[in-house]
């Protein structure tokens, strides 16, 4: 079913997962299955505490504007691309076998003016890949909704704007494992 969204109340935001109602104030989350795993790691991430073994209390995830992150670190998910490991000489069954990459950009702030603040940042984004590392080693399924999440690789960068209390920020990349219904796309498969 094709919808007029400018004829619509309803505003596509895909960056967040979501679609705004503007109507009745509601958000939907019927997202793509893509959108359902991003979501989920996003949840899993902002329920991460020390109190349940973690080094940190996780702030909110997927909101890029800095000044409204709650607390640090926190995490945006991105989708990198989504590649389809059908066998080449037959598929399986009714299902889609698909990897997507994602990247988790990891923010954390510096409390204090620093002398070397890219070295005291250094430390707390380190220990944030351990916790994300722990997360995913204890939920590689993805709640059900993935067969695997793969931890591939970490690096660093610099932010241009030259802020002592945000340096610079931790980009990991995760590869995510899972089937998709060939009939109905929206609903994870075996």
């Amino acid at each position: 079913m094709s919808v007029n969204l400018k004829a619509s109340n309803i505003i596509p935001h895909v960056s967040q997962g979501f679609f705004y109602d503007r109507s009745t104030g509601t958000i939907s989350t019927d997202g793509t299955l893509l959108e359902q795993i991003r979501d989920t790691m996003a949840v899993l991430i902002e329920d991460m505490t020390i109190a349940g073994g973690y080094r940190f209390d996780w702030g909110s995830s997927n909101r890029d504007d800095i000044a409204r992150k709650d607390d640090f670190p926190n995490a945006e998910i991105y989708l990198i691309s989504e590649d389809n490991i059908d066998d080449e000489n037959g598929t399986h069954a009714q299902t889609y076998l698909n990897e997507a990459t994602f990247e988790i950009h990891v923010y954390n702030k510096n409390d204090a003016i620093e002398d070397y603040p890219n070295d005291e940042n250094n430390f707390w984004l380190n220990a944030a890949l351990e916790d994300l590392k722990r997360l995913f080693g204890n939920n590689y399924h993805i709640d059900d909704t993935a067969h695997r999440i793969l931890y591939k690789s970490m690096r660093t960068e610099k932010e241009l704007a030259g802020d002592i209390f945000l340096p610079k920020k931790m980009i990991t990349t995760w590869v995510v494992s899972y089937g998709q219904d060939r009939l109905d796309p929206d609903t994870a498969a075996c």
